[in-house]
């Protein structure tokens, strides 16, 4: 028998096994065997027999629930994601620890940076090493510094600049200082390094100037990735 609402076999019981709407005449007690299922919507009510709809929740002759697949279960899709973020993590791991490994030999045959300051002063796909410091006073004969930097691009295929590739930031007392553009008259101090890029395996030395707030306390210099989640940061501390 046909179901005049949904058009799927009606199947045995008071109610249509696919939509539950109701079918007149039905005699519940005297069940006879169902057909067989012949749609793919349609399985059999392991409880009593009856045709029922695969997305039927209970049966709708008996009451009984009907189990959907494991795969229909939310649970099963988020132990699936979990297991496919363990792999790929692990397979990002790995593919790190290989392209390290291959840099620091790399560097190291090539003679360029020693292996042990590379580690210590690696930031990233750069490394920078914080040389020295040395006073000097502004165009208007305010205390300054000029520190120098050894910027190394130690991976990076694309050309880079120091001050596209590091954040740095010189503090007295805690408090950082502002840069300093225009020194006393007769000063070597050199700015145009710090935007040139340089490429692949090479290095270059780099001077930052900066306003001092006096020319007796201590000076601490930090450096750090300008575009990085990472917190590591290459410092320095000069006393005067």
């Amino acid at each position: 028998m046909i179901c005049p609402k949904c058009g799927n076999e009606f199947g045995e019981g008071r109610f249509c096994s696919n939509c539950g709407a109701p079918r007149a005449n039905a005699n519940p007690t005297n069940p006879v065997n169902p057909p067989a299922p012949n749609s793919n919507k349609m399985k059999t009510c392991k409880s009593c027999g009856q045709l029922i709809a695969k997305s039927a929740k209970k049966c709708p002759n008996c009451g009984a629930k009907n189990p959907q697949p494991v795969y229909k279960k939310w649970w099963f899709w988020l132990i699936i994601l979990i297991f496919l973020f363990i792999i790929i993590g692990a397979a990002g791991s790995g593919d790190n620890d290989t392209s390290s490994d291959s840099g620091s030999s790399t560097t190291k045959s090539a003679g360029v940076i020693d292996t042990t300051k590379s580690k210590e002063n690696d930031l990233g796909q750069y490394s920078v090493e914080i040389l020295n410091a040395r006073m000097t006073s502004t165009y208007d004969n305010k205390p300054a510094i000029v520190v120098t930097y050894k910027f190394t691009n130690n991976t990076n295929d694309t050309p880079t600049a120091f001050f596209t590739a590091f954040d740095d930031e010189v503090y007295q007392n805690d408090v950082g200082l502002n840069s300093a553009y225009f020194l006393r008259d007769g000063d070597p101090y050199n700015s145009d390094n710090s935007t040139k890029a340089i490429k692949k395996g090479a290095s270059i030395e780099v001077e930052q100037a900066y306003e001092l707030n006096d020319s007796k306390t201590e000076i601490v210099v930090e450096v750090k990735e300008l575009w990085s989640f990472s917190d590591k940061v290459v410092s320095k501390t000069f006393k005067f």
